[in-house]
């Protein structure tokens, strides 16, 4: 009898701690399980990951519509991996990395129902804790040769910015996948590239806190940004020299060689000039198309503001009248930004790595062109190419000073802005970002945000930018920068 009673006594303690958490674990995490959530990630995680309301074999997608931002999207991986695999999800507490551990053991979401209900419960909550600022606390940072599948790229907390390397191909080049903004105007779709990211970016200097004027060196030995893996539990909480394959070999070679270094690790076969000039070019028109969707994002939140105005809602009735700055002498389409919506909707950082990507292709271009003569590029490839930097022998900085040309036709990157504005090439939005005309501030009409003229409707100089300035860029540095990078690898 007293057997039975403990039977019974464990089976209801075992049914308590199912409900208890979020998903029950059955299996630990293992070399093998390492190498199983590697493969997922390479076969799995595709920009349509969120967006897709069935998978591939006609199931319903159960993750479908969750809104992800670059950090969330880095987690949602480990976290839907552990789920499906029974296995155990344990982070760092942000808010107390010494203290306890965050883990699906949670006990918060009881009245949810299982399965995937309280996982997707679990994902939200852990999306509001987690951040590009805890990644480090959550991995380690691993040497060129570890690199692949499930890696994670973490920039400084200057630029806030994660991605997750899907593959890598025979070139040595990665397939990125990432996110940029989340908000309700934005898709469930996330972006993708094919290159490395600047390590100039990567690793750029963060300002002080205590001196705005003084900035701290991020590309060091010990430094968090760069290629970093999941740490194993155990070791959450200690140095991270401790881990077992913690290397700083990516912090020594030098921010020039680093890119070179974490391509060549993996290369099975050389790139093309005409290769990397193509990919280059690939990844600006997608960076372009992503800067068209974030404005189409902001000018549909301003709408649904508008619209609820005229409606009279007040804001505790609309959460778009409360993300809008209080100005009774304004009219409600000429209305400021809070922070938190400016933040969302701005698109310096985004801006930059148009930027750089242009740049680097136009670099790359141009040595090539030196070093090995117009024939190592495709004649159809070269005749785009030289669409888009139609002074190619000059400096960048010269070409835009001398470039009159108005509108050039460019079937590679014509993207349309909206319906009144319609398309835009790339050709004529690059000569326009090149001089600056590019707003980054969300509170200017479309037209100023893609370098048309002047409207009554831009608002970027009357409302507050908080700690944003639109600067021009300084073209001679930038590509200064880029041909150290080219001359390397070259």
């Amino acid at each position: 009898m007293m057997k039975q009673l403990l039977s019974v006594f464990v089976f209801l303690m075992m049914c308590a701690s199912a409900k208890a958490a979020i998903w029950t674990e059955e299996n630990q995490w293992s070399e093998d399980y390492e190498k199983q959530y590697k493969e997922w990630v390479r076969t799995n995680a595709k920009v349509n990951f969120f967006s897709a309301e069935k998978k591939p074999n006609g199931e319903p997608n159960p993750y479908y519509g969750i809104r992800v931002d670059c950090a969330d999207l880095v987690y949602s991986y480990r976290i839907i991996f552990a789920y499906e695999n029974k296995l155990p999800f344990v982070i760092a507490n942000p808010a107390s990395p010494r203290g306890p551990l965050i883990s699906n053991q949670v006990s918060r979401f009881d009245k949810v129902a299982e399965g995937i209900p309280r996982l997707r419960r679990f994902l939200v909550w852990v999306y509001d804790i987690v951040g590009t600022s805890s990644l480090n606390l959550d991995t380690y940072s691993i040497p060129f040769k570890e690199i692949g599948s499930g890696t994670i790229i973490l920039t400084s907390k200057k630029n806030h910015h994660s991605w997750t390397i899907v593959d890598i191909s025979k070139t040595g080049n990665p397939h990125l996948i990432y996110n940029s903004t989340v908000g309700r105007e934005s898709g469930f779709q996330v972006q993708e590239r094919q290159s490395w990211p600047n390590p100039f970016w990567v690793f750029e200097p963060e300002v002080a806190r205590d001196d705005e004027t003084k900035t701290i060196n991020v590309y060091k030995s010990g430094s968090y940004a760069g290629f970093r893996y999941w740490r194993p539990t155990e070791f959450l909480k200690q140095p991270e020299i401790s881990v077992p394959g913690f290397s700083d070999e990516q912090h020594t070679v030098g921010l020039g060689k680093w890119k070179t270094a974490a391509q060549s690790s993996h290369a099975k076969v050389k790139e093309t000039i005409d290769q990397v000039v193509m990919r280059l070019l690939k990844d600006a028109c997608a960076d372009y198309k992503q800067r068209v969707e974030s404005v189409r994002d902001a000018e549909t939140f301003k709408s649904n503001l508008a619209d609820d105005l005229a409606a009279g809602k007040t804001e505790e009735q609309s959460s778009y009248v409360r993300d809008f700055m209080r100005d009774e002498n304004k009219p409600s389409d000429q209305r400021c930004m809070t922070y938190g919506k400016f933040d969302e909707f701005s698109t310096p950082s985004r801006d930059k790595r148009f930027v750089d990507a242009l740049m680097l292709a136009r670099t790359y271009l141009r040595e090539g062109i030196t070093k090995y003569g117009e024939k190592a590029f495709a004649a159809e490839n070269m005749k785009m190419y030289k669409t888009i930097f139609p002074l190619i022998s000059l400096s960048a900085a010269d070409e835009v000073a001398k470039d009159k040309t108005e509108k050039a036709s460019n079937l590679f990157c014509s993207l349309k802005i909206n319906d009144t504005l319609g398309e835009l090439s790339l050709p004529e939005v690059k000569r326009r970002l090149f001089l600056g005309r590019l707003s980054s501030n969300p509170n200017d009409a479309p037209t100023r945000r893609f370098g048309y003229p002047k409207t009554s409707k831009d608002l970027g100089s009357s409302c507050p930018a908080y700690d944003f300035q639109q600067k021009p860029y300084n073209l001679q540095e930038i590509e200064q920068e880029m041909l150290k990078e080219v001359k390397t690898a070259l």
